[in-house]
């Protein structure tokens, strides 16, 4: 519906981590956009069983699949949501019909791949080998990611509503509140998800309610097996659930009641809770303060590390697990004093 639509547009438009993420050229950053447009055409090519919209839906996620490893979730999501979603859409299994849709979405996946592919056949497979060790492997860097299975499906389920609604607080903030506050937050993000789910579940369309189902729980749960530290963009690919499952609640609550008195009071309940998180995430926009520039930053510290090399050969290490020094040698490279590689 129109209401639900809009509600869930502009929240999304003032959530600070979407706003934080949307405002920088890095390559998660497309990430919601291509999934909703891909698991979109899918339900439509499910529901309208038309082959092409498979072709587009498999061409998206060729582009997923380059923007971040994490998206291998995604595939996942997308292998049964088409095996059960088509056993629903047409009452019963058929085979031919289904192999068929699978074939158009590989087809699609493969022609925008395929650059990657050859590129990885021709290097020995560099960047495989990187996104199976991304995801199956711990090291004692990144092992502060690790806990139990239940654990870690638990904070993602809090971060994903609660970052995204509710501006709940990251990790290294949470020291900052109590834990009051910090209940507070937590059971009103479960309010938030229970009342949107039941309502999607009451308007019993079969196959929106699967997308859901295995988008937002498949797409949690999975996260239990990640063996690393879990930040924030790698909820890219779920980013647009809480949004459209709440746009949903507030856009079409009034019309549970046929009475007018209380499809009065519904409408003003509803656009009270619009109104106050609307509100309360536009005050936590995260560009009210001065940016670090962090490229001016790296200029400076360039131009620090030349002034030290009197005009010498000199090398240039960074001495970090997490991160690569290419800004730095871009400006020494620029300088035309490039360092020696040892």
């Amino acid at each position: 519906g129109k209401w639900a639509g809009l509600s869930a547009a502009a929240l999304y438009a003032v959530s600070p981590l979407v706003v934080a993420y949307s405002r920088s050229s890095w390559n998660p950053n497309p990430v919601p956009f291509f999934t909703l447009l891909m698991l979109y055409l899918l339900y439509k090519g499910i529901k309208n069983q038309k082959l092409k919209l498979f072709l587009f839906a498999g061409a998206l996620f060729g582009i997923l699949m380059q923007l971040h490893y994490i998206v291998v979730f995604l595939g996942l999501i997308v292998l049964f949501y088409m095996l059960i979603g088509d056993k629903i859409s047409q009452k019963k299994f058929n085979v031919l019909k289904l192999v068929n849709q699978y074939f158009m979405f590989a087809v699609g996946f493969v022609v925008t791949f395929l650059p990657f592919l050859l590129f990885e056949i021709k290097n020995n497979f560099p960047n495989f080998r990187t996104i199976f060790n991304f995801i199956f492997t711990t090291t004692t860097e990144t092992q502060k990611g690790g806990g139990k299975f239940v654990d870690i499906v638990g904070d993602v389920f809090i971060r994903l509503f609660g970052r995204l609604l509710l501006r709940f607080p990251p990790v290294e903030q949470l020291y900052a509140h109590t834990n009051t506050e910090l209940l507070i937050w937590k059971v009103s993000i479960f309010i938030i998800v229970i009342l949107s789910i039941l309502f999607l579940i009451k308007s019993k369309q079969k196959l929106v309610i699967l997308l859901f189902a295995f988008w937002g729980i498949m797409g949690i749960v999975l996260f239990g097996f990640y063996k690393k530290s879990i930040y924030d963009y790698y909820f890219g690919f779920l980013f647009p659930i809480p949004f459209l499952l709440l746009g949903n609640f507030i856009g079409n609550f009034p019309n549970l009641f046929k009475d007018k008195k209380y499809k009065h009071f519904a409408i003003v309940l509803s656009i009270a809770v619009f109104s106050g998180l609307f509100i309360y995430n536009l005050f936590g926009m995260p560009f009210r303060y001065a940016p670090n520039k962090q490229m001016a930053q790296m200029r400076r510290i360039a131009e620090a590390v030349l002034a030290q090399t009197n005009g010498q050969p000199y090398n240039f290490a960074l001495l970090t697990p997490g991160n690569s020094d290419h800004a730095y040698r871009y400006f020494f490279e620029i300088s035309g004093q490039p360092p020696v590689t040892i």
